[in-house]
């Protein structure tokens, strides 16, 4: 078993934790904007210390930071594009679509840039990995959608950028010789451009009261949990990218939606079906043809 099929499951682990966190947070009422902001911060310190306990390294200084600008400003407008997404399709149905179309598009990025190829196992554990989230869309959902036409329109803009910034992350890890300070700068300026959606998109703008929420224990130990989680998984993931194909990368890595559906089904005992337990069942045998 490759080193990068190790990474790359551990990052879905991993991301699926990160995002859990943030579900938590949801629904002990925290500010999500807060949680972002000190995970993002977490990623940043716990990158330059690795960074540094790694050894530095060499690199392409004005390159990298040049890459690692343009990946944080694709971050940006995906998340503009998931925004708008959601007000005009239900969260139910966009994540599933979203995490459907990211591997399709991850596939052509891959061959067209990278020029990556499959062996028919492979793409059978892809097609698996496409199919998957599907199967979490009810087939009520299409009654209660604002503007499904707008709402898919912007889910494929999102899903396009995020791949986007995945391919410019796996191009990241050439730059560097250490891949923490790439993971340190494109956090920073994804922190930095989420910070500029906040205060100039989001409907929620008082500063004062975002101050005031940094001061909650409990704000600052979900977030710090959930920046660790994160800077595992993004980590995990650019050592995969380094060697190992964007499209099975991130198809694997896209999985990471079935851990918090678990975990929310233990701990808030959301509902459980055929469908959930099949997609579950499907992931896994989905990663065993991918390897």
């Amino acid at each position: 078993m490759e080193n990068w099929f190790v990474y790359a499951i551990l990052s879905a682990l991993f991301t699926g934790l990160g995002v859990f966190a943030h579900k938590v947070a949801v629904e002990r009422g925290y500010k999500n904007t807060a949680v972002t902001i000190i995970g993002d911060a977490t990623i940043i310190l716990l990158a330059l210390l690795f960074y540094a306990l790694w050894g530095f390294g060499s690199g392409s200084w004005g390159l990298g930071i040049a890459v690692a600008l343009a990946t944080g400003f694709l971050y940006v407008l995906a998340l503009l594009s998931r925004m708008e997404a959601m007000k005009n399709i239900d969260t139910a149905i966009f994540l599933p679509l979203y995490k459907t179309t990211g591997p399709l598009i991850a596939i052509f990025i891959g061959i067209l840039f990278f020029s990556e190829w499959f062996s028919k196992s492979e793409v059978f554990g892809m097609t698996l990995g496409i199919i998957v989230p599907l199967l979490l869309i009810h087939k009520k959902e299409h009654t209660r959608q604002n503007n499904l036409p707008l709402g898919v329109v912007f889910m494929l803009s999102a899903s396009f950028l995020t791949v986007s910034a995945q391919a410019l992350a796996k191009f990241g890890t050439q730059i560097f010789e250490n891949i923490f300070l790439f993971v340190a700068l494109s956090t920073f300026f994804s922190m930095i451009g989420g910070l500029f959606v906040h205060f100039f998109f989001s409907k929620d703008k008082n500063k004062q009261e975002l101050l005031e929420t940094f001061k909650h224990f409990g704000v600052i130990a979900i977030a710090v949990f959930a920046g660790f989680m994160q800077f595992l998984s993004y980590s995990l993931v650019m050592f995969a990218y380094k060697d190992g194909p964007l499209a099975i990368v991130y198809t694997i890595n896209s999985f990471y939606i079935l851990i918090p559906i678990v975990l929310s089904i233990i701990f808030y005992k959301e509902h459980f079906n055929l469908r959930k337990a099949l997609a579950i069942g499907l992931s896994i045998l989905a990663i065993f043809f991918l390897h």
